[in-house]
Parts: structure tokens; sequence; C-alpha cells
């Protein structure tokens, strides 16, 4: 049988089990044959995908891989086989620890690192384990070409030439430095959409999952602006368990009998909700209180809205694309653009959501089911607009006939969709490289000052 691609919607993840506890003489063959993620194939994957970036001329020799994971792994073991696999291949593991997913990609740009691995099953089961890869520069993720190439990798290595290999590449922990870049970035205004004075007086129920936020949350959120209540912040009692998001996907309301003695029984986050909103009734029914709840995914990339409703005492489930559309509409009140504003979502997202964004003067945009392909779109949109403005900026042939080189790469990857996440990135940073190096600087950050919407 021909094996083509290992990976799913989100790189790979699975059940894990010590390799000691399998049959299998390799990982390779312990997954294949027993469905089973062993640290030895944690230190095989991160390798492979190392040596890649090696071999492309993506990376250099001491190049950085950012590492992290959430708090699944209580051993250690497969974090620090990950780690290993950075290093055998020669490359510097920067590890950041347990943090949410967007604060472990955004520390990657940062430091301008070759690659960021995340550690995690998201919001499957605290069995589960996985690895999501964002490329660096671009921040994309890995697409299926680039899995295909990646599985082929991991199926001609040989572990054990690799279980022997020495630890070429540097160590070092940049925890506290990515952990305070994110609360930064979070406080910024600019980046998130939570306005004080619409949250004054509220009660808020915050559910970590016992997962990557669990340690970070109450340092991101703002507690005076509101009265927060933190629940499931303790990994030690097993991430995704009575918690977070899972359960909760596909679900838009919740009976008080669901919640008090029925399948939500025993969730902390819901039976709060309930107590807190039937507390604060009467203020409810006038409007002048709100009952909310956050609740957050293992790996912190996902989160859903509740609300109490005191007519019908049960608790609603926003979920993202009705969240999109309010960021959406927050958005147009708060900013204005030069054209009509662009909304994407996924061909499995909710219908009315994408009515109700064109409604509000968005224009619309559907991709494949996945954040790698919403990325896409944002990093190709991204890419078309520094080039138009350079354009503008840059009379010379030389550069004409260029863009028109990288224009022409990139529209073919489009149209014949075969995407390749490596190729793309290499072909974005070919357009600013050249800029730099022939113009300068200057115009490489006037590019990116020029895409920022005006705050009105």
């Amino acid at each position: 049988m021909t094996i083509e691609r290992i990976q799913g919607t989100d790189g790979i993840r699975g059940i894990v089990r010590l390799a000691d506890d399998c049959s299998g003489s390799d990982p390779i063959s312990v997954f294949l044959q027993e469905a089973v993620l062993t640290e030895e194939f944690f230190e095989l994957y991160t390798y492979a995908y190392c040596q890649e970036l090696l071999e492309a001329d993506f990376a250099s020799a001491n190049d950085l891989a950012v590492i992290g994971w959430d708090p699944r792994d209580m051993s250690g073991s497969f974090n620090h086989s990950a780690i290993r696999g950075i290093r055998k291949a020669g490359l510097t593991a920067v590890v950041v620890d347990i943090l949410p997913t967007p604060a472990i990609s955004l520390y990657q740009l940062h430091v301008g690192a070759a690659c960021a691995f995340v550690l995690t099953a998201s919001h499957n089961p605290a069995d589960q384990n996985g690895i999501k890869i964002f490329i660096g520069h671009s921040n994309l993720k890995l697409f299926p070409e680039d899995d295909k190439r990646l599985t082929q990798r991991c199926l001609s290595l040989n572990f054990q030439n690799l279980r022997s290999a020495p630890l070429i590449g540097e160590l070092r922990n940049d925890h506290a430095a990515a952990r305070k870049l994110f609360i930064e970035f979070m406080a910024d205004p600019q980046n998130h959409w939570l306005n004080k004075d619409s949250l004054a007086g509220a009660k808020i129920i915050v559910d970590a999952a016992n997962g990557a936020f669990s340690h970070i949350i109450e340092d991101l959120l703002d507690c005076e602006s509101a009265d927060y209540i933190f629940t499931n912040c303790d990994p030690a009692r097993g991430i995704n368990v009575r918690s977070g998001v899972a359960d909760l996907e596909g679900v838009s309301s919740i009976s008080s009998d669901e919640i008090e003695k029925g399948l939500f029984s025993g969730y902390e986050t819901l039976e709060k909700m309930l107590v807190s909103g039937r507390q604060q009734k009467e203020k409810l029914i006038n409007n002048s209180v709100q009952v909310l709840g956050f609740v957050f995914d293992g790996d912190g990339d996902r989160c859903f809205l509740l609300s109490y409703d005191p007519f019908q005492d049960c608790v609603l489930v926003v979920g993202g694309d009705a969240q999109a559309f309010f960021q959406a509409k927050l958005l147009q009140q708060n900013y204005c653009w030069n054209q009509g504003p662009l909304f994407v979502n996924t061909v499995e997202s909710d219908l009315e959501a994408r009515r109700a964004v064109q409604q509000i003067g968005f224009e619309t945009m559907q991709c494949a089911v996945g954040d790698k392909w919403i990325l896409w779109q944002a990093c190709f949109y991204d890419w078309q607009a520094k080039l138009e403005f350079y354009l503008n900026k840059i009379a010379t042939s030389e550069f004409r006939i260029f863009q028109d080189h990288v224009r022409t790469r990139l529209e073919q990857m489009v149209q014949s969709t075969k995407f390749d996440a490596l190729s793309a990135t290499t072909t974005f940073m070919s357009l600013e490289k050249w800029v730099s190096n022939n113009i300068g600087d200057e115009l490489v950050n006037s590019a990116y000052e020029s895409r920022m919407p005006a705050a009105e």
C-alpha cells in the first residue's frame, strides 16, 4: 500500500504511548500498525522537517526553531524528544514551554525563526497528542503538498541512525520572553475586541480547558473591567476533561436540565453560568448586567462565547461564525478602508454569517476547511497589497520584470491548487528581499504602515 500523507486537517495527532509499551521496532511502523504516536515519532517528525528546511536552503545551521506545547505531556517525554529532533538536525531549539498556540506562532515571527512546532492535540482527549507546524516569516501552516513531502521523508528515515545521532544544535529557553510578548501584544486595543465600557459590571466565567491558557489567562484579562471567575485552570485535572469547547461543538443552547442532571452535568463552567445567571436574573432582564462565558480549547486557538438567557433559563453558545460576524461589525465601526474589506470563512461555516457580513458591506470568500486556508488567504492578500504599493513607488524595469515573475509563480500555484506553503513563503520573502536590497528597508517599513486601516 502506498502511503501518501499521514497528517490530517491540522498537522498530525493521535493516541500517544511510550515506545517501550509498543511492539513495533521503529516509530513509523508503530504508527502505521498500531495507530499510536510514540516519543520517538516526535523526535523523527521534528528532525525530518528541520532537515527539509535545511536542504531547501530555507534555514541554515543554528537557525532558530521555536517549540512550545500545551500541558498534556505531564512527563515531558514527548516534549523533550521533539526538542532532540530539532537539535539533531542542527537548528537551535528555542523552548517557550506551555503557551497557547497563538503565542507560540507570534514568538516565531518576533525572533525570525525558521519554523515553530506546537505540540498539542487541540480539543482532542487527554490521551492524545500531536504536532502543528508553522513556517517562519509567513506563519503559514503546512498544506497537503508540504504534508506529502514530509510524510515521504519520515518514511525514508532510518530511526536507528537517528537514535544515535549527536545533538548538534543549541538549546535555549525563552518562555519568559514569549509570555511577556504575548501579554503585551494582547494588551494593545488593536489586537483584541474586549471593550471595557461594554463589559463594565459583567460577570464572566472563563474556562481554560485545563490547557495552555491555564497559567496565563488571568494576566491577559483586565480584571478591573469586569467580575471574572476562572475555571478549569489546573492541568493536573486533565486537559479538555469536562471543560473547554470540545463538547460544545455544534450546540447552540444548553438547557438548565441538561446542566443540572443531563449530558452537561459536572461541567463547572456551565454550572457557574447557571448559578450566576439566576442570581442576576432581574438585572439581566432589565439589560443592566451581563453573564458571559469565555471557553477555550486545549491549545488556546479557539474560543466560544457563552451567554445566560434569563427568559429560557438556559446557556446560549456562540461559536466561531457568529463571533466572526461580531468582530467584523466592530472593525467596521472602528476603522475605515479604501475599498470593501474581505471576510473569509470556510465551506463548513454558517451561511447566515456570510449573508450577515455581506449586508454590512464586507466582500466574502469561502475557502477549504481548516484555518490553514484562512491563513493562506491573509498572506496572499497581504502580499498583493504590498506588491501594489511597491508598483506605485518603484518605476524601474528591473522591478517590473521581477514582480511579473513572482506573480506568475503564485498565480500558477493558485490555479493548479498545488499549494506549497514552503514555496509560497519563499516567494513572499523574495519580494521584500528585492526591495530591501535594491531600494532600502525604509520602503519596506512604509509598505507595512500603508496596509493598516485608518482609525476613525
